[in-house]
C-alpha cells in the first residue's frame, strides 16, 4: 500500500508533467480550425451577455474560456453593423484575437483554460481505477492517460472537447456510484448536477450517458440478479429518477440563464444541422441519421410548444 502523501505527490507530478508538455506547444501550434469560433462565442457570452453566434452548442465550456479572456482584455469587436462577416463567428474571432496586437496572449489564455479540466480528468481516472483495482493501478492509469497523444493534443487547444470529456467521465463515474450504493438524496443530487454539467458541455453527452448508464444498469442486474419487482424498491427508484431528471433539466436551464423562446429558431436548428455520422458504417450511418432527424424534430416541436404556451 502506497502512503497517501506519496500518492498525492506522484499524481501531482504526473499532472504537472502533462501540463508542461501541453503548455510548451502553445507557441508552436497555429490556431485550430474551431478555436476562433470558441473564442468569439466565449467573448460574446461574457462581454455582450448574448449567445447568438453559435447557439447550437452548449455554453459551459465557452463560459469557462470567456471569463479569463475578458479579464485579459478581450472584448467583442465594436464594428459597424454592416461590416462584412459580423455574423460569422470565425470573422469575429479573428477580430478579437488580432485587432489589438495581443494575439498570442489571448490565444494562450484561452488554451490555458483546458489545463484545470485536464487535471480534473486525470484525477477522476485515478480515483475510478483505484476504486476498482487499487492505488498502484490508479497511478499507472493516470500516467498512461496523460501520455495519450489525443489527450495532449486536445488539451492544448481552446476547444470544448476536454471539458466535455471531463464532464462526461465524471457523469459516468457518478452513475456508477449511484447504482452501486444504496439510494440517497445526496447521491441523486450530485448525479443530477454532474449530468447537467455534461449536457452543458456537449449535447452528445445525452447519447453517451444514456447508453453508458443503460449498460451499467444491465451489468449490475446481470451480476447481482437482485429482483426489482418489489413495490417499495420500484417506487423508490422512480422517485429518485424523477427528481434526478427534473434537477438535471433545471441545471441545463440555469446554464442558459433561464431563458425562454422558440427552440428551433433561437438555436438556428434545421435538418442540415443534424450530425452526418460519417464515421459509422454505411447502413448504421443512414439509420442513425434518420432516427436522429425524426426524434430531434419531434423534440424541438414539443419544446417550442412548451415554452411558447400553445
Amino acid at each position: 500500500m502506497i502512503r497517501n502523501k506519496y500518492v498525492v505527490l506522484i499524481l501531482g507530478l504526473i499532472t504537472l508533467v502533462a501540463a508542461v508538455r501541453v503548455g510548451l506547444n502553445y507557441r508552436l501550434t497555429a490556431p485550430g480550425f474551431d478555436e476562433t469560433c470558441h473564442v468569439a462565442v466565449a467573448v460574446e457570452l461574457v462581454d455582450h451577455h448574448t449567445y447568438a453566434l453559435d447557439p447550437v452548442h452548449p455554453p459551459l465550456s465557452r463560459l469557462a474560456m470567456g471569463i479569463p479572456l475578458y479579464f485579459s482584455g478581450a472584448r467583442f469587436p465594436d464594428l459597424p453593423p454592416n461590416t462584412p462577416g459580423m455574423g460569422d463567428y470565425n470573422v469575429v474571432g479573428n477580430h478579437i484575437l488580432y485587432d489589438d496586437g495581443h494575439f498570442l496572449r489571448k490565444l494562450v489564455v484561452a488554451r490555458a483554460v483546458m489545463l484545470p479540466f485536464l487535471a480534473l480528468l486525470t484525477l477522476l481516472v485515478f480515483l475510478w481505477t483505484r476504486r476498482e483495482l487499487g492505488t498502484l493501478a490508479g497511478l499507472v492509469s493516470a500516467a498512461l492517460f496523460t501520455t495519450l497523444p489525443m489527450v495532449l493534443a486536445f488539451s492544448s487547444l481552446a476547444y470544448s472537447d476536454i471539458p466535455a470529456a471531463t464532464a462526461q467521465f465524471a457523469a459516468l463515474f457518478a452513475i456508477c456510484n449511484w447504482l452501486e450504493k444504496p439510494l440517497s438524496w445526496r447521491g441523486t443530487l450530485l448525479l443530477s448536477l454532474v449530468v447537467g454539467a455534461a449536457f452543458l458541455t456537449k449535447f452528445t453527452s445525452i447519447l453517451y450517458l444514456f447508453f453508458g448508464g443503460a449498460g451499467m444498469l444491465l451489468c449490475r442486474w446481470l451480476i447481482t440478479r437482485k429482483p426489482h419487482g418489489a413495490t417499495l424498491e420500484r417506487t423508490t427508484w422512480q422517485k429518485h429518477l424523477g427528481v434526478a431528471a427534473l434537477t438535471t433539466l433545471m441545471v441545463v436551464w440555469l446554464g442558459y440563464g433561464f431563458s425562454i423562446g422558440h427552440v428551433r429558431e433561437t438555436m438556428q436548428l434545421s435538418v442540415n444541422n443534424i450530425p452526418s455520422f460519417q464515421h459509422f458504417p454505411g447502413p448504421v450511418r443512414s439509420f442513425a441519421r434518420a432516427v436522429k432527424i425524426r426524434w430531434c424534430l419531434r423534440l424541438h416541436f414539443y419544446a417550442d410548444r412548451a415554452v411558447s404556451g400553445y
